[in-house]
């Protein structure tokens, strides 16, 4: 069975992020008579490059703040352990 689509597509090849080589739009048809296509493209580009890194930032700090919180912890319950113990 053969299937006629016919759908805008704008696809930017240089999105001027290390993360991502190339992205690929699909316009929404009741879209397509503006004209800024391609600059609100880069600018959603702009805000998903922007999230991607935060949350690449925030699970090394995760991991940092938790191993500090398990450390103060154990040091604190091996405190009072020789306090009992003495």
């Amino acid at each position: 069975m053969v299937k006629a689509v016919n759908k805008l597509i704008l696809e930017i090849n240089n999105t001027e992020n290390e993360y991502f080589e190339r992205a690929v739009f699909y316009i929404r048809p009741e879209m397509a008579a503006r004209g800024n296509l391609r600059e609100k493209a880069r600018e959603y580009l702009s805000e998903v490059a922007g999230d991607f890194g935060i949350k690449k930032q925030k699970k090394r700090i995760i991991p940092t703040v938790l191993t500090i919180i398990i450390t103060a912890v154990l040091s604190a319950g091996a405190g009072v352990l020789i306090i009992v113990l003495l």
